[in-house]
């Protein structure tokens, strides 16, 4: 049909051309005024349409110079760190053989501005920073990756773009970020708001500028990016190193003392933070070997606080010295007891705060001295080994040994006939999310000749590092920080429990770790917890502690199942490659000393656990629901009850087998930080949201996802699972639920609080007593 309507208007239009030919011969008359077709103008380009065209020339261009301002603000808990880069940038040949320079200067916090110059030429990058020079071997998409692009963000990125009139140009402006730039953060951060902007001038592009904000891990973070970016017409670079090679020393990563630097600056300028240091010096001629640790340092230097205990021990081949020292700071008065003595003077506070930043930075290598460096990805950490090769360096800390043995004299050396170095290690941990360390460590040895006979005479430092940590304050205080109430108050599922008989007990599951939420239950918690005779909960945390501290029995017995009783060392339990790994990981993460060679593997995974957590910063052990009630429950005098206990619960994982304790080892070496954080909050989250479904959902879903995996698993590693769940899950329940039918027997009123999955899993407690013929009923919530 359509062709024939096609068809009629073509002989309509040729019928009417005939129809005026043939009345040439007869022409009228007209004063219509001649028409003309109107034209269409095309539509203007839009926003994404002009910055796309601008920047295409600088993406295919082979030289780009520019200058950049950027500034980067990572706020940690209390703290924001800013780190400010200002300079130039050269890149020739970005199509084919790179040649790259950027020269600029670097300033963190309030610190003075650091000059530093990275030169990049046939495969090797050549690094000034702070007047010291590093090389390294590198492909040229390594050093692109270090720099700000040529082209900061794109504009696909965006939902909006508007453009602006300018005096001498456009301005583009871009916001509704779908997405973060790739160079900006890595994966696993999450994006809160971004924009960008361009000004065109008349040769194109005049400046550049992103402006990003987003949380990655523990920190929120803005930065903020402008470049001015040209086309290079002529190369500038000689491809030549500034200086002879030799005159650079050769590293894995050149860029390596400039972070580790960053995190020293950052760790200084915390508010909260702590150090746990173990120092052992041995001076094996003299018969004298010196172990100290110090723990719970913390300070916040705006209103300066601090608590230190050092434990040390002196041996001079004969007899041991043992003394303990507690230094605490507060409102300018220096309190230290030794002993058991106690001394009061007045200080100030700039005195504790040189005396912080010594425990610091006495025995920190200065990157001046760092010759080697080699860089381990661990997680989502880095983990750097660096060495030095300078007299200066070696001699300082031969030094130190001397220093703290014999107050700086040399008695060894002088009637030995030589000396020489063995070895010497060093170590740091950096959060590339806070960029602060969380850890540092130095391992000197040497040895005296004496008689023929070598003798040795070594350092061994090892640390953890916290900064911008609300747990330095509690360590110090006691006491926890201001907690405002939250906008949406946890809701936690809690039961009831009833007897015929008449008896009744309360049903709180818990989760050991929280926020402020945790200190903001609902009303009807704390009624049945004031209302009960008494407090049960898995084990009396502060009770342990105590207990530790002060009956040497009972610690020695708990200490016992840490070790063999073969007196062998972990690395005859371990396969080697994982042993290996397990020390980078302490070490990166702070835990670790020599003594931890005489530890089971199950202390070891603790601690990584125990670590990876705290590296998250937003929920906190000395805020888990269990400690809040134990603090109350000591606060009102309410007796508190052992469900376990400490003994039972380490007897437990010292009773692992060496293939399950190995295999829970190699689990944690392969957690990402930011999945298992992420993870331990969408928990938290449900038990503060107290949707019993959900949570029934979860805890039997990742049960019955643990039974599929088995179906794939061999005949060893369904062993394995089946003594994992056994002693943790299916025998614990079995115990708990026997002693919640004691209870309810006793004719106390009991506020039972354990774990969420003892009472929620198809074998828990919940389940359990009503199959014991007790009335369980979820308590309702007044709104």
């Amino acid at each position: 049909m359509k062709k024939w309507i096609a068809l009629l208007l073509v002989l309509a239009m040729v019928l009417g051309m005939t129809a005026c030919m043939g009345n040439e011969a007869e022409p009228t008359e007209t004063t219509a005024e001649p028409t003309t077709e109107p034209t269409t103008q095309p539509p203007e380009p839009t926003a994404h349409e002009l910055f796309a065209e601008a920047v295409q020339g600088l993406k295919e261009a082979d030289n780009v110079n520019m200058s950049f301002d950027a500034k980067e603000e990572h706020t940690v808990w209390k703290d924001t760190f800013v780190q400010l880069i200002s300079g130039t940038a050269t890149f020739e040949g970005l199509q084919g053989e790179l040649m790259g320079k950027i020269d600029a200067t670097v300033t963190y916090n309030d610190s003075d501005p650091i000059s530093f110059t990275e030169y990049y030429a046939a495969g090797s990058t050549y690094v000034t920073y702070d007047g010291n020079l590093y090389r390294d071997e590198a492909e040229a998409e390594d050093f692109l990756e270090r720099q700000y692009p040529v082209c900061l963000f794109e504009a696909d990125n965006f939902e909006t773009g508007e453009i602006e009139e300018s005096e001498n140009g456009k301005v583009l402006k871009f916001s509704g970020a779908t997405a973060m730039e790739e160079w900006v953060a890595p994966e696993y951060a999450e994006l809160k708001e971004a924009t960008a902007e361009v000004t065109l001038g008349d040769t194109g592009i005049e400046s550049m500028t992103y402006i990003v904000t987003y949380s990655q891990g523990s920190a929120d973070i803005r930065m903020e990016v402008t470049t001015t970016p040209k086309v290079g017409t002529t190369a500038t670079l000689t491809g030549k190193p500034p200086m002879s090679e030799d005159s650079y020393e050769l590293m894995a990563y050149s860029w390596a003392p400039r972070i580790m630097d960053r995190a020293m600056q950052n760790l200084n300028a915390s508010q909260d933070s702590s150090a746990s240091v173990s120092m052992m010096i041995l001076s094996q001629a003299a018969g004298a070997v010196y172990y100290g640790q110090e723990v719970d340092l913390a300070h916040d230097p705006n209103k300066p606080i601090m608590k230190e205990k050092i434990y040390l021990t002196y041996y001079d081949g004969r007899s041991e010295e043992k003394y303990e020292y507690e230094n605490t700071y507060k409102n300018g008065v220096l309190t230290v007891k030794v002993d058991g003595e106690t001394q009061t003077g007045k200080v100030t506070d700039d005195y504790i705060e040189e005396y912080v930043s010594g425990v610091y930075n006495t025995y920190w290598v200065e990157t001046d001295w760092i010759t080697e460096c080699d860089v381990t990805g661990m997680g989502e950490l880095f983990y750097f080994e660096f060495g030095s090769d300078l007299d200066s360096c070696r001699e300082y800390f031969k030094a130190q040994i001397n220093e703290n043995l014999f107050g700086g004299a040399d008695p060894v050396g002088e009637v030995a006939s030589g000396y020489e170095e063995k070895s010497f290690d060093c170590y740091m941990g950096v959060d590339p999310d806070t960029w602060l360390p969380t850890s540092y460590g130095v391992e000197y040895v040497g040895a005296y000749t004496i008689e023929g006979e070598e003798y040795e005479h070594s350092f061994k430092y090892h640390s953890q590092l916290t900064g911008s940590d609300p747990q330095a304050y509690f360590d110090i205080t006691e006491k926890h920080l201001e907690e405002s109430e939250p906008e949406t108050p946890a809701t936690p599922v809690f039961y009831h429990v009833t007897g015929e008989d008449g008896s009744e007990m309360w049903l709180l599951g818990t989760i050991h770790v929280g926020d402020e939420r945790t200190a903001y239950l609902p009303q009807e918690i704390y009624d049945a917890f004031e209302a009960s005779d008494a407090l049960a909960v898995e084990f009396n945390l502060n009770a342990d502690e105590d207990n530790m501290d002060n009956d040497e029995e009972y610690s020695e017995k708990i200490m016992s199942m840490y070790y063999y009783d073969d007196e062998s060392k972990v690395q005859d339990h371990l396969d080697a490659e994982v042993y290996d790994a397990a020390v980078k990981m302490m070490k990166c993460l702070g835990e670790y000393n020599s003594n931890l060679d005489y530890m089971k593997p199950f202390v070891w995974e603790s601690s990584i656990t125990g670590a990876l957590k705290d590296c998250g910063r937003r929920l906190f052990s000395h805020k888990g629901v269990d400690q809040r009630f134990l603090d109350l429950a000591e606060e009102a005098g309410k007796e508190i009850l052992d469900v376990e206990s400490a003994e039972s619960q380490v007897g437990m994982m010292s009773g692992f087998s060496d293939g399950l304790q190995e295999h829970l080892l190699m689990e944690a070496l392969t957690y990402d930080r930011s999945e298992y954080n992420r993870e331990l909050m969408e928990l938290f989250e449900m038990w503060c949201a107290g949707d019993e479904e959900t949570l029934r959902s979860y805890l039997n879903g990742e049960e019955a996802e643990e039974e599929e995996e088995t179906e794939e698993m061999d005949e060893e590693e369904k062993a394995l699972y089946e003594e994992y769940r056994n002693a943790m899950s299916t025998e614990r329940d079995i115990k708990m639920i026997e002693v919640a039918i004691d209870y309810l027997e006793s004719g106390k009123t009991v506020f039972y609080a354990v774990g969420l999955a003892h009472l929620l899993t198809d074998d828990g407690l919940v389940d359990g007593l009503r199959a014991a013929g007790y009335t369980v009923e979820l308590v309702q919530y007044q709104k």
